[in-house]
């Protein structure tokens, strides 16, 4: 694994978390190692490329699993209730390098959606061709798994999660959510959609991918991540500032919608471009919520807690990485 980037979700954390989101963290990144089980079955063996896309399918399942886990995110209970009290999650997966090869997953009861997505990823994956679903559908899976108990509600946890992966070939980018306490039953949240909560893409220049969190109903309104990731592709040059580019299209693209939030702008983004020819990655970010936790490796941990005093407008910045 070259580079991993994660977050923890855009609004209102209590300050106070504040070492125990960093520790979090970098639990979940230092998994960023595990690979294929001895033994254990590889339909993709014979290629190369696929045994290299197997084990990226393993960190990002191990990733996962550490900060689905953790009472931090709460991911799986507490805001995913709906009005009639069942626990349902969303969540999505998108191969950059393919143009078909995504998956998303609706009215997930398990309290680790993540890797229901990607058990349902492997499980659409027609092993005589390359990186290619069959059929290309998107996947709407109700796990058999009783419903967890619901957690106190606590305004310091968030349900949403997002991790996205980066080696010399491949790239994955997954995203889970709950959605809104007591949302109605049917209600789908960002991560249930491509293009909302998550979106990767690439072009001669650069390859993006870019990760949304905040008002669900106001970003898939904006299909944001989507949005982002398309702007950035036409628009960035070498001499430009990534996150400046994308926090004036985000704050141009909310203008254009009635915004739900009683905030107006109310969302958080973090992603990462890369320089196809100098192999130049920066991770960006931006969020008009109170806060922001991500973190990434590159060639070291890096954790940041971003606070914004002005809520409803947009705070951005980004970081030069080492490249992969």
């Amino acid at each position: 694994m070259d580079f991993a980037l994660i977050h923890l979700g855009a609004g209102k954390h209590n300050e106070k978390n504040k070492d125990h989101y960093r520790n979090l963290c970098f639990r979940a990144l230092k998994r960023k190692k595990t690979k294929t089980k001895a033994g254990s079955p590889n339909p993709y063996n014979y290629v190369k490329e696929r045994q290299s896309f197997e084990e990226l399918l393993s960190v990002l399942d191990s990733i996962a699993n550490v900060l689905e886990s953790s009472p931090l995110t709460n991911t799986g209970r507490g805001a995913s209730v709906n009005c009639e009290g069942n626990i349902l999650c969303d969540a999505s997966i998108i191969l950059q390098e393919s143009k078909i090869l995504h998956s998303s997953c609706c009215e997930i009861t398990s309290p680790f959606p993540i890797s229901v997505i990607i058990d349902n990823f492997k499980e659409q994956l027609n092993p005589r061709h390359d990186h290619i679903l069959s059929p290309l559908a998107t996947v709407y899976h109700k796990s058999s798994c009783r419903p967890s108990l619901i957690t106190p509600s606590n305004q310091d946890i968030s349900d949403t999660i997002g991790i996205s992966l980066l080696n010399n070939s491949i790239s994955l980018t997954a995203s889970s959510s709950g959605g809104n306490l007591f949302k109605p039953v049917g209600r789908i949240g960002p991560a249930g959609i491509i293009g909302s909560a998550i979106y990767s893409d690439f072009n001669d220049c650069y390859r993006v991918s870019i990760m949304c969190t905040g008002s669900g109903e106001d970003i898939i309104s904006m299909d944001l991540a989507r949005s982002v990731c398309n702007y950035l592709l036409a628009n960035m040059t070498e001499d430009a500032f990534a996150s400046e580019l994308m926090s004036n299209h985000i704050e141009k693209c909310a203008s254009k919608y009635y915004l739900r939030s009683e905030y107006g702008l109310y969302v958080g983004v973090v992603g990462w471009i890369l320089d196809a020819h100098s192999r130049d990655l920066r991770v960006i970010y931006a969020h008009s919520t109170e806060s922001l936790v991500f973190a990434y490796f590159d060639s070291h941990l890096k954790f940041y807690y971003s606070t914004n005093n002005k809520v409803g407008k947009l705070l951005h910045g980004e970081f030069k990485c080492s490249s992969p």
